[in-house]
């Protein structure tokens, strides 16, 4: 006697990370992979779309599994197709254009270069971006889309790490 393997392809789903400016910033979803990106996502008709890290938009109209996420993938959705990050450091500010869907570790990285402020890898160490004028820490996970302003502008400063020491 043999046996076959039966996969039922209709309960196939994935889960995914939707990425997106405000208090909110990331959810997970499960997903069909045949679905929609616009869908997925819940699109407006200002909103544009990047894979995380990816400086390309994507089309909203391409499948889940089209687009190439997988599970656990990462979306960002975003009305800004740019995004300006200002970043002070010292009492100087520089400036730089990223992609919505950049990682935070990315705008560390290009900071903390000498295209940015030239840290040494012993300083850059010690240092941590922040939300300008809050206490906010991003992780190096997050998308540099998620802290925008209304004018795709996001504040930073490099500040010094917290030393718990006692």
């Amino acid at each position: 006697m043999e046996l076959i393997a039966v996969t039922n392809v209709e309960s196939e789903c994935t889960e995914l990370y939707i990425h997106r400016a405000g208090e909110d910033r990331v959810s997970l979803r499960a997903v069909d992979p045949g679905e929609k990106l616009a869908t997925v996502a819940s699109v407006g008709p200002d909103d544009h779309l990047w894979l995380e890290d990816v400086d390309e938009e994507i089309d909203a109209n391409q499948s889940v599994r089209g687009a190439g996420l997988t599970h656990r993938g990462h979306l960002h959705v975003s009305r800004c197709r740019q995004v300006t990050v200002q970043v002070s450091y010292n009492g100087a500010a520089k400036d730089h254009r990223f992609r919505p869907a950049a990682r935070i570790e990315r705008v560390f990285d290009w900071a903390v270069s000498k295209r940015g402020f030239g840290l040494t890898p012993t300083d850059a160490a010690e240092h941590v971006l922040q939300i300008t004028g809050t206490n906010v820490q991003p992780d190096l996970a997050d998308h540099i889309g998620s802290f925008v302003d209304k004018r795709c502008v996001v504040s930073l400063s490099l500040v010094p790490k917290i030393r718990n020491e006692g």
